[in-house]
């Protein structure tokens, strides 16, 4: 992989919402891709960006996708969806589409914040 992608996602930012991971947010391979409306390349490219992680992978381990036991979280759908829109509507890489996502909700955290201490 590109060292400059891996150093632009070095500093991925975390968002600080919490979503709740029930028996239902979970999905497999072929339910997340479809859920997200996702290719199947663009959810590797992802993967191998290190911006989206299976709920079943450790955190050190590197990305890998087994069809039959990667599992994805609600919140994953949501943000490769978004991603995605994004990089179909403007025709732009999958990096550039995760690195909007990541820059939108860090902004929706600090507006959050914002209005906590008014």
């Amino acid at each position: 992989m590109d060292k400059d992608k891996n150093a632009c996602l070095s500093t991925s930012y975390t968002s600080t919402k919490t979503y709740e991971d029930d028996i239902t947010s979970i999905f497999t391979w072929a339910e997340f891709t479809k859920e997200a409306d996702i290719t199947e390349e663009r959810a590797k490219e992802f993967l191998e960006l290190g911006w989206l992680q299976a709920a079943n992978a450790e955190s050190d381990q590197a990305p890998t996708l087994e069809h039959d036991k990667t599992l994805f979280r609600q919140i994953d759908v949501f943000k490769a969806r978004k991603a995605n829109r994004l990089c179909m509507d403007f025709e732009m890489p999958s990096l550039a589409g995760a690195i909007i996502v990541d820059l939108l909700e860090r902004i929706d955290d600090l507006e959050a914040l914002l209005k906590e201490k008014e």
